[in-house]
C-alpha cells in the first residue's frame, strides 16, 4: 500500500509542496486558496511563471509552476523530512460546507460545459441516470451533492474530497501548523 503523500499524481494532488530553503512542507488543498498558495511558493522559488499572463492561469500544472513535491524525493528522504522537527509541515483547512459550495459553483456552474464533458459521462457510466438528465440538472446544488459528492465513483475528486482523507492518518500528528481559511489573513502571516 502506498502512502498518499508519496504518490506522484498528475498535478500532485496529494503530494505536498516542498520548499527546501525554508524547510517547509505545505499540503495544498483544492478550494482552500490552493491557487494563491501555489503562486506564492512559485514566487518564493523565483519562478517568473508565478503570475505570467496565460501561464498564471495554469499555475497548477507542474511544467508551469516547477514546484518540488514530496513525491520528488526518495521515500527515505521524504520520511526523514516528514518526521524531522526541523521541518515545518503546514496545511490550511476550510469548513466543508463553504468548500463544497465553492467547488459546485466553480465546477458545475461557472465551468458548466467542462462539467458536462468530464462528469456527466461518469454519471451515465455508473448507471445513475442518462446524459440528458445530468446535463439538465447538474447545476442544481441538490443534484450535485447527491450524485457527485457522496458516491464512491466521484467523491475522490480533489475539489470536494474530504481534507482529512488527503493525508494518511499516520502523518497528521507531524503536521505542526493548521491554518484556517476563515482566518487566512492572520494565519498566513
Amino acid at each position: 500500500l502506498h502512502d498518499l503523500i508519496y504518490i506522484p499524481e498528475p498535478y500532485h494532488n496529494t503530494s505536498p509542496i516542498v520548499n527546501e530553503e525554508y524547510k517547509v512542507i505545505f499540503f495544498h488543498v483544492a478550494k482552500v486558496a490552493s491557487t494563491e498558495f501555489k503562486r506564492f511558493f512559485a514566487r518564493l522559488e523565483g519562478s517568473p511563471q508565478w503570475c505570467a499572463g496565460n501561464q498564471g492561469k495554469n499555475i497548477h500544472r507542474p511544467e508551469v509552476n516547477k514546484l518540488k513535491h514530496l513525491s520528488d524525493f526518495s521515500r527515505e528522504e521524504a520520511q526523514e523530512m516528514m518526521t524531522s522537527p526541523e521541518w515545518n509541515k503546514a496545511i490550511f483547512v476550510r469548513h466543508p460546507k463553504p468548500r463544497v459550495l465553492s467547488a459546485f459553483l466553480d465546477k458545475a456552474v461557472v465551468n458548466s460545459d467542462n462539467f458536462e464533458r468530464e462528469f456527466c459521462p461518469v454519471y451515465v457510466t455508473k448507471g445513475k441516470g442518462d446524459l440528458d438528465t445530468c446535463i439538465e440538472k447538474h447545476q442544481s446544488f441538490d443534484f450535485f451533492l447527491r450524485n457527485f459528492t457522496s458516491l464512491p465513483y466521484v467523491n475522490e475528486n480533489m475539489h470536494w474530497r474530504s481534507i482529512y482523507s488527503r493525508i494518511d492518518e499516520k502523518w497528521w500528528p507531524f503536521i505542526n501548523f493548521v491554518g484556517d481559511m476563515d482566518n487566512l489573513n492572520e494565519d498566513a502571516k
